[in-house]
């Protein structure tokens, strides 16, 4: 059962909302650690909320999420951490297709799959195809990924593609990109940083930091967070 404070609910202007939210999901591990745990329970409170949250969003009509799932840097954890990560991410791939299709979101894998071990490969082409006409919504989920990483694979395919110098601008470039720039960014676990996720998109995305471990982080929270956006004048520079 997930709680929400209705009164702060009725503050979100549903006429406003951001169309793509993207998400740092920090804390997993620091969480577990605060709460004398070992690092598996906060990844598995963490994808419990992650699951959450996708739900949520899509009830109230936010049409794209992105999630910061894992970087081309989480190889650097131990592998005993990085194997325990895949497995959870299979389990809750096979365990929630068919509740993702019913609810008509698509899902999309974003980044580097050659690397990523072949289980894995095949539990993403699976969600990935059967999901592929779904109209609801469109939920990225990066991994193996890093915001260099996807400016470099664009620039390579541009190569690749004969473009001429003269020819190259910022919107050709966008159009090589993995993905669309989220409106609102949300990284949560206290540290205000971007981390190598999204370099080229976040130009004018609005930025929230929260202080709460990813684990921590609640609906309420969210809500928060796009109160607040409702609040800023995006200016795109002007």
């Amino acid at each position: 059962m997930i709680y929400v404070d209705e009164k702060k609910l009725k503050q979100i202007d549903i006429s406003k909302l951001p169309g793509h939210i993207a998400f740092i999901m920090d804390g997993n591990r620091r969480w577990a650690k605060i709460n004398n745990l070992p690092a598996f329970v906060g990844h598995k409170k963490g994808f419990s909320n992650f699951k959450n949250i996708i739900f949520f969003c899509k009830g109230i009509g936010i049409k794209e999420l992105s999630f910061f799932a894992f970087s081309k840097e989480n190889w650097q954890r131990s592998s005993e951490e990085v194997s325990f990560l895949f497995d959870l991410m299979v389990f809750y791939t096979y365990r929630e297709i068919s509740r993702i299709i019913e609810e008509g979101i698509r899902i999309r894998i974003i980044g580097d799959k050659e690397s990523l071990p072949h289980k894995v490969r095949e539990a993403f082409e699976k969600i990935e195809k059967e999901s592929e006409g779904c109209k609801n919504m469109i939920v990225n989920v990066m991994i193996n990924y890093s915001g260099q990483y996807d400016v470099l694979q664009a620039v390579k395919k541009i190569v690749e593609k004969g473009y001429k110098s003269n020819e190259i601008s910022i919107d050709l470039i966008q159009s090589f990109l993995l993905i669309n720039s989220p409106d609102l960014l949300i990284r949560t676990g206290g540290e205000i940083r971007i981390s190598n996720f999204m370099l080229f998109q976040i130009a004018y995305t609005e930025l929230y930091f929260s202080e709460k471990m990813w684990p921590d982080f609640e609906i309420d929270d969210l809500i928060e967070s796009i109160i607040e956006y409702q609040k800023r004048e995006r200016r795109w520079g002007k």
